[in-house]
């Protein structure tokens, strides 16, 4: 069990990663994809745990205008919202696929005990 979580994890800090380094390239190619006209790499982490969270939790930040970033994004950077919706999508299909798997590995283990 504790390896199939592992495994989980650690396909998801890669994809983190490989996406903080892909916002953070973005944002010193092209200033124009946040409104504000400084981003630092401790508020693109920010925006990212931001982002993650949103995904995370569908709509209750959305709906609650919860935010734990002081950065957000220029709308008329079009490539660069779908880019990142992408990844939203990814953390919530993400999620749910994991929690999934996680109930059925447990529940095939749990019914091999109850034999």
């Amino acid at each position: 069990m504790l390896r199939f979580l592992s495994q989980l994890g650690a396909l998801f800090v890669l994809t983190a990663i490989c996406f903080y380094i892909s916002i953070l390239a973005w944002s010193r190619v092209s200033a124009s994809v946040f409104s504000q006209a400084s981003v630092s790499s401790t508020n693109l982490v920010l925006y990212q745990l931001d982002f993650m969270l949103r995904g995370a939790l569908f709509d209750f930040m959305e709906h609650t205008h919860q935010s734990v970033s002081p950065l957000t994004i220029n709308q008329n950077a079009t490539a660069f919202v779908y880019y990142t919706l992408m990844f939203r999508m990814f953390v919530a299909v993400y999620v749910i696929s994991s929690l999934f798997r996680v109930l059925r590995f447990m529940l095939r283990r749990w019914r091999v005990l109850l034999r």
